[in-house]
């Protein structure tokens, strides 16, 4: 039977069809058509994998049951409005929706819904993306984004990142505890802002020297500088500062440690080291004194019982007994001390005449004594 025309358009129309239905069946997106009340008319492949219903469950059916609330109530009234006023709010857009699968889960789609005409008759085509696994490693993304945030924001170090040119980028809450200054005073602010001299003055020119040089003088090494405070007021840090490269962006990250008060114990360490030795030289002293007076005082003891002189004997006896004391109680005053270091002391009244007086006896048992010349004219004033 030979072609007419009329069975070769047939023919065409026919194989148009079926590279239609082809290439709707095999794309990945899945494609949904309604007619004007919501009626589901086609559901592809891809729908059908995507919501998990079969095109037998949903074809004739409104395709408000593929919807959660508010979506699902809320799907004819819009529909309606949009034949009586003709507002869009989601017709030749995209968006992003949520939607229901057959086992009553809600996943996250992307939704782009175009109007159509097809023999007089208004229709839509719906184009559904599903966007779940998208949406969860976003949803993780940002989880860990928070932890991260959480932890860099509760470390007791603080934490700062500049940029090439030496802007801060991030600046977290120990830095405002730290230096006073809030982030929103900080960011996009020159971080030397938070150094006093010389290093305000100095800090743009490393920077550029490191980037033209290559030459590291703090990046990768920890040291210990100043930093300023908001209320002018400078500090010691420990700063360690590393360099971070970022999507093709070059960034130094400094940790940053108030070392205030560790300062402060250390100057104290130093100052107590220095009173220790003063006072073991100033103890050593005081306890040689006697000791040499009753060496010595023991030898002529020795000599004068040798040449049977009592009364010479007896005297240096009671020379060496007094030293001795004198000893003894420069012991128990360093005892004393001891106990009592962080006491206030009382006042005691010394007669200064006789403490000379007995140390110029003493004296004169020590050998060469007569090569000395002592005077002795003390002045004091009276006070209570």
């Amino acid at each position: 039977m030979p072609s007419t025309p009329f069975n070769s358009s047939y023919q065409n129309s026919k194989a148009h069809s079926s590279r239609l239905e082809a290439v709707l069946n095999t794309v990945i997106d899945g494609i949904i058509t309604i007619n004007n009340r919501g009626v589901i008319q086609s559901f592809n492949p891809s729908a059908e994998r995507i919501f998990g219903y079969a095109p037998e469950d949903v074809i004739g059916k409104n395709v408000k049951m593929l919807m959660p609330d508010p979506y699902h109530k809320e799907h004819d009234g819009y529909l309606q409005n949009y034949f009586n006023t003709g507002d869009k709010q989601i017709i030749g857009k995209g968006r992003e929706v949520e939607a229901k699968r057959k086992d009553g889960t809600i996943f996250s789609m992307e939704l782009g819904v175009n109007e159509m005409n097809i023999a007089g008759e208004t229709m839509f085509v719906g184009t559904i993306r599903d966007i779940s696994d998208r949406k969860a490693a976003e949803q993780a993304l940002m989880e860990n984004q928070a932890k991260l945030q959480a932890i860099v924001d509760n470390t007791v170090d603080g934490l700062i990142t500049i940029n090439e040119v030496g802007k801060i980028e991030h600046y977290n809450k120990a830095c405002e505890d730290i230096f006073g200054f809030t982030f929103v005073e900080v960011v996009g602010k020159n971080v030397k802002m938070l150094m006093p001299e010389p290093y305000h003055k100095e800090h743009d020119g490393y920077l550029q020297n490191y980037q033209n040089t290559g030459t590291k003088k703090i990046i990768g090494i920890g040291r210990e500088v100043k930093g300023k405070r908001k209320n002018g007021t400078c500090f010691p840090i420990d700063l360690s500062v590393s360099e971070v490269h970022i999507h093709g962006r070059k960034l130094y990250s400094g940790i940053v440690r108030d070392i205030s008060e560790r300062k402060k114990s250390e100057d104290k360490i130093e100052q107590a080291n220095a009173e220790l030795e003063e006072f073991s030289y100033r103890t050593s002293h005081d306890l040689r004194s006697p000791l040499v007076s009753s060496i010595r005082l023991l030898d002529i003891v020795q000599e004068a019982v040798k040449n049977n002189e009592k009364d010479h004997a007896l005297m240096g006896i009671g020379h060496i007994q007094k030293s001795l004391n004198q000893l003894e109680e420069l012991v128990k005053d360093i005892l004393t001390l001891t106990l009592t270091k962080n006491e206030k002391e009382d006042y005691e009244a010394v007669n200064v005449d006789t403490v000379i007086n007995d140390s110029l006896n003493n004296l004169k048992h020590m050998e060469n004594y007569e090569r000395l010349s002592i005077q002795f004219a003390p002045q004091f004033e009276e006070f209570l």
